[in-house]
């Protein structure tokens, strides 16, 4: 028996690119067979919904049988609610697609093809997703509301347009010039980091540079610390601290990641040199972010490297994403180059030097035999210790229940001797809504004093 085969072109319009799969027609039961196989395609998903068939006569043609059997195989489809007729648009797949998936190959806590510490993983939930809350401290978000975003477009667009001037191709790993140039006057101003250009690489967000470092460094002997603000309970590291952790890097022959996350944001106090500045062993890797100064979706960081890591960190990019986005790197180096990124910190400073004032101000009026806040001069969060005996998991939920979003500092620890406590972030509350809050925090307290 001769089997005529067909090799199915079309997406959404059948026209414009193909949708691999054979129709394999025999020379009796055409019928049968091209309604089996059209149901199957669309059964098993090859068909989508929403995709539209090609007409009875191009699928007629292209088969070489009659056009009758195209439109009775069409009819059946759509007496059994695969497909829909459109005026217009002739038959539309109206299935949503495949409804007896296979048998996974299942453990207990997850699929054995994955790795086995990633099959309980689940996926994250992003930050921004949760509705607007009247008191809002999570923590880690910025008050993006105070961004010169007119002056951002404008640069951007100047940015866009030198594209047009140059040729495109792959850039080198470590980023542009012009936005490292940048980067190491910034540090170096702010936060007396000693670098040049050469020693920085651009990356996607502080976290991008943990994982390349952890592509090149990772086995025991690593150590990583927040020194300039601690997170999250916001210490800042002494200076003989600083000194020993360095001595101990020598002695041992250990790396230090120094993570400064948000140092720009001082309130007071001297500044404490960065671990990096005071490095002479080429042992301190320098983490920075702009998402903090910024905004989180930049997704722009930065990281100074020792230079005997350079090439590693290199050739690991490389393999990578290769570079971060262009127009996004040329913008924020004309950003930081004229002085934006500058003038914003200053006064992102102050309003947060507010914020926390009244924050701290309001949770000792009304609830300062039930808080003691955590000593720290910098940053953008706040945490205070909890004096009462209630968890502060309870206060979390009872919290949001107030439209209050908080986070609880034992969130953040390992091990039994969980510390308890709650962490204020400055980002999403206005100073003038602070004492308010306080009163709120006050009240949930009450039943527990």
């Amino acid at each position: 028996m001769g089997i005529l085969q067909y090799q199915l072109t079309g997406s959404d319009t059948v026209m414009d690119q193909p949708l691999a799969f054979p129709l394999n027609i025999p020379l009796r039961g055409r019928l049968q067979a091209l309604h089996g196989q059209l149901r199957a395609a669309i059964l098993d998903g090859r068909l989508r919904n929403g995709v539209t068939l090609p007409s009875t006569r191009m699928l007629a043609t292209s088969l070489g049988i009659s056009r009758n059997t195209v439109v009775a195989a069409y009819d059946l489809l759509l007496s059994e609610g695969y497909v829909v007729s459109r005026q217009g648009a002739g038959y539309v797949v109206a299935h949503a697609g495949p409804t007896t998936p296979g048998t996974p190959r299942t453990v207990a806590g997850g699929d054995m093809r994955l790795q086995p510490r990633w099959r309980d993983a689940t996926s994250p939930s992003p930050v921004i997703a949760l509705p607007p809350a009247r008191y809002d401290f999570r923590v880690g978000l910025p008050d993006a509301s105070r961004f010169p975003f007119e002056a951002w477009r404008k640069l951007s667009a100047r940015a866009l347009r030198a594209f047009t001037r140059v040729p495109l191709a792959y850039e080198p790993v470590a980023g542009r010039d012009a936005l490292r140039e940048a980067i190491a006057g910034h540090v170096s101003f702010t936060r007396a980091v000693i670098c040049s250009a050469s020693d920085i690489m651009v990356t996607g967000g502080a976290q991008q540079a943990f994982d390349l470092l952890a592509r090149i460094l990772v086995r025991p002997g690593r150590i990583y610390t927040t020194p300039s603000h601690q997170f999250p309970a916001g210490m800042a590291m002494s200076h003989a601290r600083r000194v020993a952790l360095l001595a101990f890097a020598r002695e041992h022959g250990a790396v230090i990641i120094e993570d400064d996350y948000d140092g720009e944001f001082r309130y007071g106090g001297r500044p404490l040199d960065a671990l990096q500045t005071l490095d002479r062993d080429g042992s301190v890797f320098y983490v920075g972010t702009f998402s903090k100064s910024l905004f989180p979706a930049l997704r722009l960081g930065y990281l100074v490297a020792p230079v005997w890591a350079m090439p590693a960190l290199s050739r690991v990019r490389e393999l990578g994403d290769r570079h971060s986005d262009l127009l996004a790197q040329d913008t924020l180096a004309l950003f930081i180059a004229e002085g934006h990124l500058a003038r914003h910190v200053r006064k992102m400073r102050r309003i947060y030097a507010e914020r926390r004032d009244a924050l701290l101000e309001g949770l000792s009026r009304h609830a300062g035999e039930a808080l003691q806040p955590v000593a720290s001069d910098a940053g953008l969060h706040l945490a205070v210790r909890l004096r009462l005996s209630v968890a502060a998991s309870r206060l979390v939920e009872e919290a949001a229940a107030k439209d209050m979003r908080i986070e609880a500092l034992d969130g953040y620890a390992i091990g039994a001797d969980r510390p308890n406590g709650l962490v204020f972030g400055l980002g999403g509350t206005p100073a003038t809504r602070m004492d308010e809050a306080a009163r709120v925090l006050a009240a949930l307290l009450e039943p527990y004093r």
